[in-house]
């Protein structure tokens, strides 16, 4: 008697491909196979009748409380918290 809510959080795939392979080490052939498997596991989810919620950090970023606040709509929370954010990306995009 529990309903089943699925938080599919994404992140930019480039970025995120070339943080594993700084980060972790992996070559990329083992980066863009993970990939590959992840975005086959979430279009199957995404094609069922489950209850999803996209949640992209680089959206996150951009829209800030009111994006948190659909999420929380979506779980039918009341909250109004937002937590401190730092944007991570940037200092790989950009140099100030």
């Amino acid at each position: 008697d529990y309903d089943i809510y699925f938080i599919i959080t994404t992140r930019d795939i480039t970025i995120s491909e070339i943080s594993r392979i700084n980060r972790f080490k992996k070559n990329l052939i083992q980066v863009r196979s993970e990939s590959q498997k992840a975005q086959e596991i979430i279009t199957k989810l995404l094609n069922t009748k489950q209850k999803c919620f996209i949640f992209s950090y680089e959206t996150f970023m951009y829209l800030g409380k009111p994006y948190l606040q659909s999420l929380y709509k979506f779980l039918e929370i009341k909250s109004t918290f937002m937590p401190d954010t730092f944007d991570g990306n940037r200092k790989r995009l950009i140099r100030e």
